[in-house]
């Protein structure tokens, strides 16, 4: 196992989990102490599942507007 600092695997894993639930940005910086929106988003590593979970919604989208344009 490597080591990991506590700050990185703290901090970064709860802003982290914090945007995959899908918690408001603004309160995601005022807990991490984050100043702008650019320093939040650095430390945000979204799981494998938040991405399968957006590229079903895109699928969904794109699969909808099929149907109306048939």
């Amino acid at each position: 196992m490597p080591v990991v600092k506590l700050h990185e695997g703290g901090r970064h894993t709860g802003v982290s989990m914090m945007y995959d639930a899908e918690v408001r940005e603004d309160i995601v910086m005022r807990t991490a102490g984050h100043a702008s929106k650019e320093i939040s988003q650095r430390y945000n590593h979204p799981m494998v599942e938040a991405h399968l979970a957006a590229a079903g919604q895109v699928s969904a989208l794109v699969r909808k507007a099929g149907k109306r344009t048939s």
